[in-house]
């Protein structure tokens, strides 16, 4: 693209992120993301979860924590895929107790279908104790709780 002078947009870069991404060089990933953010091109939900992904299949966690903030920072909302990303990263790579920075800095998203979404998604992982606590900040986090979650937690109940 360069030799014909044509510089890459947001879905160009992320189409190549996706590509180099799935040969798990979370280093060449960055230096794209960064190259990018250079040029003044804003990520956005899209870009970061690709980015996200590239480096959870390099297993760079701390990489993946800090492109996930920089995502908060710049006001683009995560869904759903971008926290089963992290929480799997986390939890493949041992490190679980980081998820409680990852939902402390996106607060300000967190719905009551995205905790329902975690705890459902920690029940099936196998850590019912995380998966109670998550229940627990959602019921004091938000005024009423949610149906589904709530059906977990009670399963979660059972099981201890």
């Amino acid at each position: 693209m360069k030799k014909k002078h044509c510089e890459p947009d947001e879905f160009t870069c992320t189409i190549m992120i996706r590509m180099v991404g799935k040969l798990g060089t979370g280093d060449e990933c960055l230096g794209l993301f960064q190259e990018m953010v250079n040029k003044g091109c804003g990520p956005n939900m899209m870009f970061y979860n690709t980015m996200i992904q590239a480096l959870a299949r390099s297993k760079m966690v701390d990489n993946a924590v800090v492109v996930f903030s920089k995502m908060v920072q710049n006001n683009c909302r995560p869904n759903e895929f971008t926290y089963s990303v992290v929480l799997n990263l986390l939890v493949a790579e041992g490190q679980l107790g980081g998820f409680d920075e990852v939902v402390g800095m996106s607060k300000k998203y967190m719905t009551k279908s995205i905790y329902a979404y975690l705890v459902r998604t920690l029940s099936k992982l196998s850590h019912a104790g995380e998966a109670h606590r998550l229940f627990c900040n959602m019921w004091s986090f938000h005024d009423m709780g949610d149906r589904d979650a709530c059906k977990t937690a009670e399963a979660v109940d059972m099981l201890k």
